[in-house]
């Protein structure tokens, strides 16, 4: 069966946890907020059903932004997605934004092979990268604190690190 695009009421979809992105660019925010209000959800969020309920995949700031602007329902591309799927989905989503830092991919791929139950070589193949590449990304969550301030605040790069 073929995504369906629905609107879903704002309320009836659930956030199943913690946001990839660590520091949130309030500058950002302030811009989709503008946009939303002035021009609408111009891209659907991504959920799957879960009952009578819906859970968020993809989309979380628009969902925020949406709420916070009291816009009642916003477009969905519904997904019978599996556990699997769906964490895969969510690291591609906040793989491929911009602006996330070597410590919140580091973060969410280490929380993405613990949720999926894999090892780093199959979780690099699932996401098209080297093995070398995801275990490169594991280390940094190894790293103590201060270190991975430095790579977030772009102090040191991650070759130094």
């Amino acid at each position: 069966m073929a995504d369906e695009v629905k609107l879903i009421p704002t309320n009836l979809i659930d956030n199943p946890g913690r946001d990839a992105r660590v520091g949130v660019d309030e500058n950002e925010n302030q811009d989709l907020l503008l946009s939303i209000r002035e021009n609408g959800i111009l891209q659907a969020i991504l959920v799957r059903p879960r009952g009578e309920r819906f859970e968020l995949i993809a989309g979380n700031r628009r969902l925020q932004i949406a709420r916070k602007l009291g816009i009642g329902e916003m477009p969905a591309v519904v997904r019978n997605a599996s556990d699997y799927e769906t964490a895969i989905f969510r690291f591609e989503e906040n793989l491929k934004r911009a602006n996330i830092n070597c410590v919140e991919e580091a973060k969410y791929i280490s929380e993405s092979i613990t949720q999926l139950g894999i090892s780093a070589a199959e979780f690099a193949v699932k996401i098209n990268r080297t093995e070398e590449w995801v275990n490169d990304r594991l280390a940094i969550g190894h790293m103590p604190d201060y270190l991975q301030g430095y790579l977030i605040r772009k102090d040191i790069s991650l070759g130094v690190a």
